[in-house]
């Protein structure tokens, strides 16, 4: 069971794409962060009886992130920017930093670090975007 979240604005979200292990530099970087899988939202989490199509998955991690009051999530999942068009969607409420052709810790290690300036500056501007990393 996850623990409770605590009150007020969140900085980051990370996919369950994004290994868990990112996770402490995100948070030093950003302030308090969380993982999908920590919020019981990823598919493993899931029970058998309870998983749910990807497209499915991904809209309920973006609810979950808006309602908790996450900034953005960070994900090298594609189909995030598909959600974007759909008006109303809880994706547009929220920043979105997809990374591209980062696939183990320690590229997606160094392309938050590279691109922190870029993360910071659209959390700064409290205006959701798609952001590509």
């Amino acid at each position: 069971t996850p623990a409770p979240l605590p009150a007020g604005l969140k900085s980051l979200l990370l996919d369950e794409n994004i290994p868990y292990t990112v996770l402490p530099l995100v948070t030093s970087l950003f302030g308090f962060s969380s993982h999908v899988e920590a919020e019981g939202l990823s598919r493993q989490n899931l029970a058998e009886d309870h998983q749910v199509p990807r497209s499915a998955l991904d809209s309920r991690i973006c609810r979950f992130a808006a309602e908790s009051l996450f900034a953005g999530i960070v994900t090298q999942d594609a189909d995030f920017m598909e959600l974007y068009a759909y008006p109303g969607h809880p994706v547009r409420k929220l920043h979105i930093f997809l990374i591209n052709g980062a696939d183990t810790s320690l590229a997606i290690d160094k392309k938050i670090i590279r691109h922190q300036h870029i993360i910071r500056k659209a959390l700064a501007s409290g205006q959701p975007d798609l952001i590509r990393l």
